[in-house]
């Protein structure tokens, strides 16, 4: 994979595809993650490229936009409007050039927090997506199929935020305006 970002935190994230498989105790490594690459290149067929260049977009991409989204989201729901969210970002860049995903930052932690910092938002990576514009330099997880399809098909929708609040409910709105007021009701920020 020499094409991907020197920066990225591992090599293979993205790529080791969620699923259940079986193997025997004393596997090598080396055939544990064969296998598992071998799947994800078994799921991801020449319809999920096409797409992804139709986008413009690379699969590395659509995997990181896709990793995103199942560290986000919860729900299909969750994971097309939050996808639609991403792309309405992507396509206006000088309106919305940071994608302010607090999964992407929750990656670069130490340890997972319920709340982020201000501190936090100033760390120093190119994944922490309030500093940074555009997709960080990979994914931040192994997104599993719903996730790759809605970052692929996002929902259509003018929608440029999205909080969830503590049960897991995500919201979702078309202006900071609107945002503050759900971020008033369900966070109490």
């Amino acid at each position: 994979m020499p094409t991907l970002d020197a920066q990225r935190k591992y090599r293979l994230e993205g790529y080791l595809f969620p699923d259940t498989y079986f193997f025997f105790t004393d596997d090598a490594e080396v055939a544990v993650i064969h296998k598992i690459l071998l799947n994800f290149q078994k799921k991801i067929t020449d319809a999920y490229y096409e797409r992804a260049n139709d986008m413009g977009m690379t699969m590395d991409q659509v995997i990181t936009l896709a990793s995103m989204l199942q560290a986000e989201g919860t729900t299909q729901g969750d994971f097309e409007n939050i996808s639609s969210v991403f792309h309405n970002r992507l396509d206006h860049p000088r309106e919305y050039p940071l994608l302010q995903s607090d999964a992407t930052l929750q990656y670069i932690l130490d340890k997972r927090k319920t709340a982020l910092t201000a501190a936090d938002l100033k760390l120093q990576s190119k994944y922490n997506s309030y500093l940074y514009p555009g997709l960080p330099p990979s994914a931040i997880c192994n997104p599993g199929l719903d996730a790759i399809d809605c970052a692929l098909y996002p929902a259509k929708t003018n929608y440029y935020y999205f909080l969830a609040d503590s049960r897991g409910n995500t919201y979702f709105s078309e202006t900071l305006e609107q945002h503050e007021e759900l971020k008033k009701q369900y966070i109490g920020n």
